[in-house]
């Protein structure tokens, strides 16, 4: 009896000791992963530029689902980037946006047509300040796999209207900094750039990869001065 005694209380040791550092991991794991996303933050601040390979896939309720790729450089005032969509008239084309103000020349063209940006937001105005800005607003942050060299976190949009569902984050560990970040698109309402008419987003995603930083700042080409 004393021996099957000294067992169970072994047992029950063992189980406590267990329960413990499956709740311990928890909540470390909850602790850790806003740590993680702050690094990943400041990481960003502290660049001048970031540049990386751009994915949508963006479903809509009044038109077919459009793919569009492109390559960006961005800085806190504004994007450079080329844009491929053979849904767009242009098929591909070269984008400067700069303080509400969009700049597209198609490949065969020699000119830029300048557009206005209804639904521009100073807070969020760049590629760099949008991404900066999700960093920074954040909830529900959880690491949700790890491997030798990456965290992958995901998370919600914690700010209202953000026209997104779910968030996930794959952070350096070594570097601290955002090496690739996939939106899930919320049904939203924006506007048409130059224009009043409106289109809703019903879902799809975006996909910044690949994404470097840089100290150098980005200019307008001297034809888009003063425009």
């Amino acid at each position: 009896m004393k021996k099957f005694k000294k067992v169970l209380s072994t047992l029950l040791v063992g189980v406590i000791s267990v329960t413990s550092l499956v709740f311990g991991s928890v909540s470390t794991s909850a602790a850790s992963a806003k740590d993680i996303v702050a690094k990943a933050l400041k990481e960003m601040q502290n660049s001048t530029s970031i540049s990386f390979a751009w994915e949508s896939v963006t479903n809509y309720s009044e038109m077919a689902t459009r793919e569009k790729t492109g390559m960006f450089v961005s800085d806190s005032k504004m994007d450079y980037g080329i844009i491929m969509c053979t849904s767009e008239l242009e098929k591909a084309w070269t984008h400067y946006a700069y303080k509400g103000k969009i700049y597209r020349k198609a490949y065969n063209s020699n000119s830029f047509t300048s557009y206005t940006n209804s639904d521009y937001i100073e807070e969020q105005g760049t590629y760099k300040k949008e991404l900066e800005y999700a960093l920074a607003h954040l909830k529900d942050v959880k690491i949700s796999s790890t491997s030798d060299n990456y965290y992958t976190i995901s998370a919600k949009p914690n700010w209202k209207n953000s026209g997104l569902k779910t968030i996930y984050l794959t952070i350096n560990k070594k570097t601290n900094r955002l090496v690739k970040y996939v939106e899930k698109f919320a049904k939203k309402t924006y506007t048409f750039i130059d224009s009043n008419r409106t289109y809703t987003v019903t879902g799809g995603s975006g996909t910044y990869s690949n994404i470097c930083y840089g100290d150098m700042a980005l200019s307008l080409p001297d034809e888009l001065k003063g425009k």
